[in-house]
């Protein structure tokens, strides 16, 4: 299981863990952010799962996508995680989150399709072993790192307040 290295304010690591894990485990879909050769921004929606004891978000999609081609070409990616059926006046959750990404390697494969699998089970339809990945579908999985986070969670941490979270092997580069 990846570790937390750090956490801002008094939060203890293991109420940190708590908070990030219920919000993206509550959540399907997620932002993803990355910029292109050129400096150009681009941001887009993307369904996801979450792989807990490594830390990672597996995300299936094109690689031919802006974002699919801009995280093969520099391997960085951000995220924003929160639910829209959150109103603005009540306590919010969400989590931003800064990744190492890249094209999910052939070992990890397994894994992402069985947690695709158990959260989405429509995926199903089309594809339910890892050789069939290739041959029946477009995209392809997606490996997020998660190296840093800030959380956003009102009901367990207060107004206003962010909570910055530093993961033992996601040091910046």
């Amino acid at each position: 299981m990846v570790e937390i290295a750090s956490v801002s304010g008094n939060v203890d690591k293991l109420a940190a863990r708590a908070s990030m894990l219920g919000i993206l485990e509550r959540t399907n879909l997620c932002t993803i952010a990355t910029v292109s050769d050129g400096d150009v921004p681009a941001a887009s929606t993307a369904f996801y799962v979450l792989d807990e004891e490594r830390m990672s978000i597996y995300v299936l999609t094109s690689p031919d996508t802006i974002h699919g081609s801009n995280i093969q070409r520099n391997g960085r990616a951000a995220l924003n995680i929160c639910s829209t059926a959150q109103d603005w006046t009540d306590a919010k959750r969400g989590v931003q989150i800064v990744a190492q990404a890249g094209l999910t390697v052939a070992e990890d494969l397994p894994r992402a399709l069985e947690l695709y699998l158990k959260h989405f089970p429509g995926l199903g339809k089309w594809v339910t072993e890892v050789s069939e990945i290739e041959t029946k579908l477009e995209s392809r999985f997606f490996t997020l790192r998660v190296q840093s986070c800030k959380l956003f969670d009102e009901p367990s941490f207060g107004s206003e307040i962010w909570i910055e979270v530093q993961f033992e092997d996601g040091a910046q580069e």
